[in-house]
C-alpha cells in the first residue's frame, strides 16, 4: 500500500468509516435489512439524515483540524463542501439509479442542516481534550 494512502487512512479513519456507513445506508433497501417497523415513526428518516451528515461533517472537520499543517477558518468551512457534495450525490443516485430508494428534497435539507450545525459545534468543542483523544485514537498524530 502506498505510504501516503496509508498515512491518509490513518489520519482520516473515522471519516472514511462514517462515509462507508453512509454509503451503505444510502443505497440499501431497509425492507431487505429486516429493520423492525417500530424503530420508524413519521419523520424518523429526517432525524437519521441530520445525524448522519452532522456526524460526518463534525468528525471530518475535527480530523482535518488536528492533522492539517495550517488549517485556517476558510479551509475548515470549505472542507464541509465535501459532505455536502456526497449528500447531493446520494440523493441523485437514490432518485435515478435505485429502484428501492427515492431522492428527496427534504432529506437534502436535513443533510444540509446537519452539516451547518456541525460547523459551530466544531468551534465549540475543538479544544476539548476529550474530543481530541477520541478523534486521534487509536492512531497518534503523524
Amino acid at each position: 500500500m502506498n505510504n501516503s494512502l496509508l498515512n491518509f487512512s490513518k489520519k482520516f479513519h473515522k471519516t472514511l468509516l462514517i462515509s462507508i456507513l453512509i454509503t451503505f445506508l444510502s443505497i440499501s433497501n431497509f425492507d431487505d435489512l429486516g429493520v423492525p417497523a417500530q424503530f420508524f415513526f413519521p419523520g424518523s428518516d429526517k432525524i437519521i439524515h441530520f445525524i448522519m451528515y452532522f456526524t460526518l461533517s463534525l468528525v471530518f472537520t475535527l480530523e482535518y483540524y488536528y492533522y492539517a499543517i495550517n488549517s485556517n477558518k476558510r479551509k475548515l468551512i470549505f472542507i464541509n463542501l465535501l459532505p455536502l457534495l456526497l449528500s447531493i450525490s446520494f440523493e441523485f443516485i437514490q432518485e435515478f439509479f435505485t429502484t428501492s430508494r427515492n431522492g428527496s428534497f427534504y432529506d437534502e435539507i436535513f443533510n444540509i442542516v446537519g452539516i451547518l450545525t456541525a460547523i459551530p459545534t466544531f468551534y465549540t468543542i475543538k479544544n476539548w481534550r476529550f474530543v481530541k483523544t477520541i478523534i486521534i485514537f487509536p492512531f497518534k498524530a503523524a
